[in-house]
């Protein structure tokens, strides 16, 4: 019933109607978020919305926004800034740019997983099938065995992938792994260490060599067949992976508040959140 009642009334819907002006609901630190500046967003089995600021985290609960600060006295979590998060089941994966944290969804307890010297973490993605987990950081890509904690390392020394700054990270229904960094969106096929380099012709036909990629998700959570593709500039990507086709949606064309577009959640009942420097749309 919680769930039904969050997404009906507290969800954005993004539609691209002909004729029609695309609009945004926003929600920002005077609606009770902990800052305005929103990196990740994700969606626990409780129909809870987690939310990650440049000053820590938010639970929110279709009404109210719980604030959960790292204590700047703790020295494992001296940085308050929450750069990804992926739940599952009671587990919440939090990426820092302190380091990777395990957190009971439940109790609110964690525990910084051991990477290596691997310290400023942008972006994770969670393989379940394999148990495993992608983590992009700002010196290249990190395969995590769940059970074993051994981990493989993907950088540009050791593989083609086009740069070591790794800001977004989505493993399609077919395995692939996508990966945005600095400058370009990569694409890693399953069982395979070559990356493919996707280039995003902007709406005015401009190709630019340095296409920041802050974020990659499916736009629908039956079909992965179309991507939303948040960028540093130019606002919302969809990329259809069949033909290739790219639909923009910016503050020119869609009353988007800002165009830096940094995490984007589809919800059960396929609703689009935006996070953006300006606050949620």
């Amino acid at each position: 019933v919680f769930g039904f009642v969050l997404f009906c009334f507290f969800t954005v819907l993004v539609t691209a109607v002909p004729g029609q002006i695309t609009k945004f609901l926003n929600l920002s630190m005077a609606d009770g978020l902990s800052m305005s500046t929103v990196i990740c967003i994700d969606q626990d089995q409780y129909g809870f919305m987690w939310i990650g600021t440049s000053s820590g985290l938010n639970i929110y609960d279709g009404e109210v926004f719980r604030h959960f600060l790292h204590d700047n006295s703790d020295k494992d979590t001296n940085s308050r800034s929450i750069n990804d998060i992926i739940t599952s089941g009671d587990t919440a994966w939090l990426a820092t740019q302190d380091g990777l944290f395990m957190m009971d969804v439940r109790t609110k307890s964690y525990k910084k997983q051991d990477i290596g010297e691997n310290k400023n973490i942008r972006t994770l993605s969670l393989d379940k099938a394999n148990n495993k987990l992608w983590v992009g950081t700002n010196t290249g890509l990190i395969e995590l065995s769940i059970n074993s904690g051994v981990i493989r390392e993907f950088n540009t020394a050791n593989s083609n992938i086009s740069h070591n700054l790794i800001r977004a990270l989505y493993q399609g229904s077919d395995g692939a792994l996508w990966i945005g960094t600095y400058n370009k969106l990569n694409k890693l096929a399953p069982n395979s260490s070559l990356f493919k380099i996707i280039d995003l012709d902007l709406e005015n036909g401009q190709n630019q060599s340095n296409q920041l990629i802050l974020s990659v998700r499916s736009k629908s959570v039956i079909n992965d067949s179309l991507l939303l593709v948040g960028t540093q500039r130019d606002g919302l990507v969809i990329l259809n992976q069949k033909s290739n086709k790219k639909t923009f949606f910016n503050q020119q064309n869609s009353l988007l508040q800002n165009n830096v577009v940094k995490t984007t959640l589809v919800t059960k009942s396929d609703k689009v959140w935006l996070g953006t420097d300006f606050g949620l749309a």
